[in-house]
Order: C-alpha cells, then sequence, then structure tokens
C-alpha cells in the first residue's frame, strides 16, 4: 500500500476529478478539499466516495488559514492544486500555510504560456494575463521551499464546449481560422492522470 496521502483542491473540476481517482487507484489516501463541501462532484455519487475512501474537508485557495486546517485535518503530505487568477501573491501565503501543515509537495496545474514565454520569470512579466498570472503561480511556488511539480498543458479538448457560435457545428459546416496550426486538444482527464501519477511518485 502505497503510504502517500494526498489532498486535491480543485475535484469538482475535470482536472482534478480525475487526479483524485488516479492517485486511490495507485493507493494514496485522497482527500477531496472543496469551498462548499456540499457541492455535488460530476460523475461521484456518495456510494462511490465511500468505496473509494474519499473524504472532503472544506478549503478555499484564496484563504490560507482554511488550507492550513484542511492539510492538517487530512494528514496530506502531498497536494494537487491550480491556479487562481485573483492571488496577487501567486498564492504565496498559501503554499506556505501547505508548507507549515504538513505539505512535502505540490503538484500545479499551470499552463503551456510558461513555457511559450521562457520560463516563470518572464512569464510573470508578460503582457497576457493567462501568462501573468501562470507565471507568478510557478514562482510563488519556488519561492515556498516545497518540492513541487508543474503541469503545463496547451489546449483542453473540452475547450470546444466554449465555441459562441454552435449553428455552424450543427450545419455540419464549421469553418476553422487556422486549420494546419497544431494543437494538442488534450483530454482533461488525461492530465489529470498524469497528476494523480505524479502525486504518488518520488518528490523532485
Amino acid at each position: 500500500m502505497s503510504s502517500v496521502k494526498a489532498i486535491i483542491f480543485g475535484a469538482t473540476g475535470a482536472v482534478g476529478r480525475a487526479a483524485a481517482l488516479e492517485a486511490q487507484s495507485r493507493d494514496a489516501q485522497v482527500t477531496l478539499a472543496m469551498r462548499n463541501i456540499k457541492k455535488p462532484i460530476p460523475g461521484f455519487t456518495p456510494e462511490l466516495e465511500r468505496r473509494l475512501g474519499f473524504t472532503r474537508v472544506q478549503a478555499d485557495l484564496s484563504d490560507p488559514e482554511s488550507v492550513g486546517r484542511a492539510v492538517s485535518e487530512s494528514g496530506s503530505t502531498v497536494a494537487f492544486s491550480y491556479i487562481l487568477f485573483e492571488a496577487e501573491d501567486g498564492l504565496l501565503e498559501t503554499y506556505k500555510a501547505m508548507k507549515r501543515a504538513g505539505i512535502k509537495h505540490v503538484v500545479l496545474l499551470s499552463s503551456f504560456c510558461v513555457t511559450e514565454n521562457g520560463g516563470a520569470k518572464p512569464s510573470s512579466e508578460a503582457e497576457e494575463i493567462l501568462a501573468i498570472i501562470h507565471g507568478k503561480a510557478e514562482l510563488a511556488l519556488a519561492e515556498s521551499g516545497l518540492a513541487y511539480t508543474v503541469i503545463r498543458p496547451a489546449y483542453f479538448s473540452s475547450n470546444i464546449q466554449m465555441l459562441e457560435d454552435w449553428d455552424e457545428v450543427k450545419s455540419g459546416q464549421l469553418e476553422l481560422a487556422h486549420p494546419d496550426a497544431p494543437f494538442d486538444y488534450l483530454a482533461p482527464e488525461d492530465v489529470g492522470a498524469l497528476a494523480g501519477a505524479r502525486i504518488v511518485a518520488t518528490p523532485p
């Protein structure tokens, strides 16, 4: 049995759900951290959560105190996290709270835009908000002193749901602006599975 105890922030999202399932399948003890513990998780049922040994705990990444409390209650040493657009410090205080409470390794869902901009520092100074926020989050993790793994997907296949002109799709003919441009179109579930595997792996 794995001795890893993991806490998943963002368990209601497709990536977080998949990370929780993958980590559990590799024998991790998984706690689901949620702003609202009563909120349904798509694809999860109370019976499934009981069978897999999932427990829920209240926490909000924008509230370091709640995060520290959740980590302490769960006894977790590994956390899966995502970014918050409103976090001006890149979640530095939250990461520090995680560390004080016992987290040793954070797996962060970041973005390929950090790679495109040449790394966390130049990304944090870019003009595009997505690059700035993800760059700041990676810099904050480095400053926190925690071991960390950063996952930088470029484009989720689920983003097609944000298409504004569904009439084109329904008509059977969809025009693409750049048909030859390469996109990875990753499934969020695959990214989550990778995160779950990293959760139980030896920290870098």
